[in-house]
């Protein structure tokens, strides 16, 4: 899906050179889950699953969201 070619390109612009090798993975990861699950997660119209949620699966979020821009942890 173009809409999170854009979100996930766009994460990775701007926070690839800041992520460590877990959070690497865990993007990698991210990338093999089927787009409309992404895309579901990341608007919020589906739950993300106890089993995928991770520090970098809500970094993602509120990069969407709009707060991905500040200094985030």
């Amino acid at each position: 899906m173009r809409e999170v070619d854009l979100l996930l390109g766009g994460f990775a612009d701007a926070h690839l050179d800041d992520l460590d090798e877990d959070q690497l993975a865990a993007f990698e990861v991210l990338l093999d889950v089927p787009d409309p699950v992404v895309l579901a997660w990341v608007i919020g119209e589906e739950d993300v699953p106890a089993a995928a949620d991770s520090a970098l699966i809500r970094r993602l979020i509120d990069f969407h969201a709009g707060q991905g821009a500040g200094d985030e942890t």
